[in-house]
C-alpha cells in the first residue's frame, strides 16, 4: 500500500501542491485503508516531527543569514574576495565563487547567497563586460555550496534524521566544499582564457590587508560557530543562536542595519523558517507511515538480494539522488527518504557521515537544473535571463559540480579524515 502512497504524493507535486501537502494526502490515502490506523497519528507525529533540539538551530541559522545580508557583511566579503583572486584572468567571476564560499560558513543556505550576490555582483560583472547569462550562471552554481560548508542547514536536517553528530556533519562538509571551489575556479580559468575576459585589478598587499582589515569581523563568524562546537563550549543549537547575536551586533557595529530594520529581518526569518519546518513536520509523517508498511526491511531485503557490493549501492544511491533532487527541494528529499535509505546504508556498512556528504552534493546540483531548481529560478527571475540561456553558460559547471561528486564518492577515507581528526 506504500505505493498507493507515494503515487498520490507524486501526482500532485507534479500539480503544483505544496510538498507538506502532497505528503499529507498520501498519508491520509494510506491511513484510511487501514482499520487498525487512526488519522490521529497525522497530529501527533506532526508534532513529534519539529519536536527536536538539533532542529532549534534552523530559524537561528536562517536569522544569521538574513542579519549578514542587511548588515554589510556581505559586501565586505565581496571585497576582500576581490582583493584575492582579482588579479585572475576572468576575475570577477573568480571573485563570485570565492565570496560564495566564505559566505557560506556564514548562512548556510544557496537560495540567500543566490540573491545577495545576483543583486550585488551581477549588475558589476556585466558592467564589466561578462555576458548576463554567464554571470548568472556562474552565481548559481557556485551558490550552491552554501549548503555544503557548515553551517549547512542540509546538513542539520540529515544529522538530525539520521541521529548522527552534527558537529562531523558540519566538520565533514568543509573539504568537500573546497574542492567544488577549486573544480569551479578551474572551469572559470579556462572559459575566461578562451574568451578572454580580464582581470578586475592586479594584486597588491596594501588593498589585500585593507580589504582584510574591513572583513576581518565578518570572518570571524564561521570561527564562531565550529571554534564553539569543536571546543565544546556549546552545542550545534547554542551556536546557531551564538551566530545570529554576532551577526546582529556586527550589522549595528556598521551602522547597516537600524531597529526599524529587524521587524522586516524577523519576518522573513519567520517565513523561511515555516516554509522549512512544515515540511520537516509532513515528512516525519511519511516516515511513520513508510515504516508501518515496513518500507525500510522491503528496500533492504531488495538490495541485499540484487548486490553484496558497497560501490554498487552507493552508485545507485547518487543516480536516485541526481534524479529526484530534479523535481523536489532538498530538504524534503533528505526528510522523506534518510529514514527509509538509513538501514541500508548501516546494513552496507556505509559511513553516515561519508552518506550524508555525497547526498548533500547529489542534491544541490538538482538546485540549479529544471525543472524545480530553487537557485536556477532565483537567480534568472532577478537577472531577467531565460532558462535555456542560463543552461548553456551552466553546463560546465556542472561537469565541475559531477567531478566534485565523483571525487568525494571514490575517496571516503577523505571525506571523513577531518571530522574523525577533530572529533572523537
Amino acid at each position: 500500500m506504500a505505493i498507493l502512497m507515494f503515487g498520490i504524493m507524486i501526482l500532485l507535486i507534479f500539480t503544483g501542491a505544496p510538498v507538506f501537502v502532497a505528503m499529507g494526502a498520501g498519508c491520509a490515502s494510506f491511513i484510511m485503508t487501514q482499520d487498525s490506523i487512526s488519522l490521529v497519528g497525522i497530529a501527533n507525529n506532526l508534532f513529534r516531527g519539529v519536536n527536536s533540539f538539533t532542529l532549534m538551530a534552523v530559524p537561528f541559522y536562517l536569522l544569521t543569514g538574513e542579519l549578514m545580508n542587511s548588515g554589510g557583511t556581505t559586501r565586505r566579503i565581496m571585497d576582500l574576495a576581490q582583493a584575492a583572486v582579482g588579479q585572475f584572468r576572468g576575475g570577477l567571476a573568480h571573485v563570485n565563487i570565492l565570496s560564495s564560499t566564505v559566505m557560506a560558513g556564514m548562512s548556510g543556505s544557496a537560495s540567500a547567497d543566490a540573491a545577495t550576490t545576483s543583486v550585488i555582483l551581477i549588475p558589476e560583472m556585466v558592467e564589466k563586460g561578462y555576458p548576463k547569462p554567464f554571470s548568472a550562471a556562474v552565481t548559481a552554481c557556485s551558490a550552491v555550496i552554501g549548503p555544503v560548508i557548515p553551517p549547512s542547514i542540509n546538513m542539520l536536517i540529515f544529522a538530525s534524521v539520521a541521529s548522527v553528530s552534527v558537529g562531523k556533519m558540519f566538520v565533514a562538509g568543509i573539504l568537500p566544499g573546497i574542492v567544488i571551489c577549486i573544480y569551479e575556479m578551474i572551469v572559470t580559468w579556462f572559459i575566461a582564457k578562451r574568451r578572454n575576459y580580464g582581470v578586475v585589478t592586479k594584486f597588491s598587499w596594501k588593498q589585500f590587508l585593507h580589504a582584510l582589515k574591513r572583513g576581518f569581523l565578518p570572518l570571524l563568524t564561521p570561527v564562531i560557530i565550529m571554534g564553539g562546537i569543536l571546543f565544546g563550549w556549546y552545542t550545534p543549537t547554542e551556536a546557531a543562536v551564538a551566530a545570529a547575536l554576532y551577526a546582529g551586533i556586527l550589522g549595528f557595529i556598521y551602522h547597516e542595519i537600524t531597529w526599524k530594520d529587524i521587524p522586516g529581518i524577523i519576518l522573513r526569518t519567520t517565513s523561511l523558517t515555516a516554509t522549512t519546518m512544515i515540511i520537516v513536520a509532513a515528512s516525519n509523517v511519511m516516515g511513520w507511515v513508510a515504516a508501518l508498511d515496513s518500507v525500510p526491511q522491503k528496500l533492504l531485503s531488495f538490495f541485499l538480494a540484487a548486490t553484496s557490493s558497497k560501490a554498487v549501492v552507493i552508485a545507485i544511491l547518487i543516480l536516485f539522488y541526481l534524479a529526484i533532487g530534479l523535481v523536489m527541494d532538498g530538504v524534503a528529499i533528505t526528510l522523506l527518504t534518510v529514514p527509509i535509505v538509513m538501514p541500508l546504508i548501516n546494513s552496507y556498512g556505509i559511513d553516515p557521515i561519508y552518506f550524508g556528504v555525497v547526498m548533500v552534493v547529489a542534491l544541490m546540483i538538482g538546485q540549479i537544473t529544471p525543472p524545480v531548481g530553487m537557485v536556477m529560478y532565483i537567480t534568472t527571475s532577478i537577472t531577467k535571463v531565460g532558462l535555456g540561456s542560463f543552461m548553456r553558460e551552466a553546463m560546465p559547471y556542472l561537469f565541475a559540480l559531477f567531478g566534485a561528486l565523483i571525487t568525494m564518492a571514490l575517496l571516503p577515507n577523505a571525506v571523513v579524515w577531518l571530522p574523525n581528526l577533530l572529533i572523537r
